[in-house]
This record gives C-alpha cells, structure tokens and sequence, in this order.
C-alpha cells in the first residue's frame, strides 16, 4: 500500500489493557477529497483506530504514516498543525466563552508566548463562520444545545487549519436533526476526514469510502455501495438487513 499522501496505518496492532483492540490494521485512511467512514459494531476497534492515529493510543507494532511520514517523527505541534481532531463530546461544564475555546486551535500555530495575531483571530472568526456560529462567539460553553457544542467543536479543529479532519462519533447523543445537520457540515467543508460512525445509514449517506471493522480486524474496505451489503453486514452484526435504494444511496433495514 503507497503512503504518499494522506493517512495511513500500516500493520497496526494496539493494546488497551490485556485486550488486543486492533489487530494487524492496513489501509489508507484519506484520499485527495471526501470522507471515510469508520464503521463495526461495539468494541471492534473504531475509537481505538482514531486515537492511535493522531497518538492519544501507543502502538503495540506497525506505524501510522501522515503525508508519508511516520508519525513518530513528528512533534505533537507538528500533528497538532496537519491533523484536527473531534472528540464525541465539548467540555460545555466548563466556564469558556465560544471564542475563547476555538482560539484553542490555535496554539499549534503561535509562539512559545501564546500571543494571538491577526492571522490567528481571522481564523477563529472563519472557523465560527464555516459552522454558522459567529453570532454564538461572546456566548459561554454551557449555554450551547449539543448540537451547537459539537460545531463549536468542529469550529476549534478548523482553526488549527488542518490538511485533515478526525472526527470520533460526531453525531453521538444528537437527535436526528443535527445528526444530519453536523454530517452535511462536514462534507461541505471539503477538507478529508475521517469520520467514526455507529448508525451504518447515516455512513452511507454521508461517507464516500467505508472501513468495516469486526473484533479489532479490518473485515472490509471500499465504497459505500460496496461494502455496506447484506452479505457483508449480517456475519459481523448478526442482523437480516436488505437495502433499497434511495436516490442512488442505500439505506439499509434492519430485523432479528
């Protein structure tokens, strides 16, 4: 597998604790444009992937390559400036004003004095813009529906200017309007991401490639269209599901 451009893991294994949560992981993550979803029942290693990329998770063996190179050899800075990471939840408990939580992706980008510029607050304010919350900027955390929290979160990785996008369960605890809303959010953006999702349907309305995970195994990679099919869904979830077509995207239904 060529590591050129992009992110890629290559023979990946990761612990968490005794228990081998990914094992012996190979795929190209991002290509040039679009989206890839990370997909697979409870515990099959989805979370695990996305923290062993940007390096919250140590590698038991293989390597994680960004652009072609390992990601070892990269300062946390460094990944900080290329990679822009959405974690499931906004820490909206916490006393901040929107503007001043977004100005966090910009820390990669100052000096050692942490003095914002210009440029810095220019891109705060275009990261709040991109995500239609500019009017929310002078507003505290805790004063945000979940939905509003998560572009806030969104908003803080755009800031950061990354070449690539990791988000883990964006639409968790979000009723089905700003499920769609924070996915259609993404794709407009246009900036590769990765994306880890539970609800298979809103992978493959939203995802361009899927990653089919099964007990810390890679089971599938490919388009949507390809990969997300009764045949390869029923032995990992053990459900009967059959497909129609919506408007060239399957939606998939599921029985006992």
């Amino acid at each position: 597998m060529s590591s050129a451009g992009g992110i890629a893991v290559h023979d990946l294994s990761v612990r968490r604790g005794k228990t081998l949560a990914l094992h012996s992981v190979d795929a190209q993550l991002t290509r040039s444009e679009g989206i890839t979803g990370i997909v697979g029942p409870n515990g099959s290693g989805k979370s695990t992937l996305i923290s062993a990329v940007y390096g919250a998770l140590k590698p038991m063996a293989g390597r994680v390559t960004v652009d072609g190179t390992d990601v070892r050899a990269l300062s946390t800075r460094a990944i900080a400036q290329t990679i822009g990471v959405v974690t499931q939840m906004t820490p909206t408990e916490v006393p901040v004003s929107v503007w001043d939580y977004v100005a966090l992706g910009r820390l990669p980008h100052q000096n050692w004095m942490g003095v914002s510029s210009q440029n810095d607050r220019e891109w705060i304010d275009n990261a709040l813009v991109s995500v239609g919350m500019r009017s929310h900027a002078g507003k505290s955390l805790n004063e945000l529906s979940g939905g509003e929290a998560q572009r806030i979160n969104i908003a803080r990785a755009l800031a950061q200017n990354p070449r690539y996008l990791l988000l883990d369960e964006p639409t968790n605890h979000l009723d089905v309007h700003y499920q769609h809303s924070i996915l259609q959010l993404v794709r407009d953006l246009g900036v590769p991401s990765v994306m880890v999702l539970h609800d298979l349907n809103l992978a493959a309305r939203y995802c361009d490639e899927v990653l089919l995970f099964d007990s810390g195994t890679l089971a599938h990679v490919g388009p949507v269209a390809e990969v997300l099919t009764p045949e390869k869904i029923f032995p990992i979830y053990r459900m009967k599901v059959r497909t129609i077509d919506d408007s060239g995207t399957p939606h998939l239904l599921f029985s006992p």
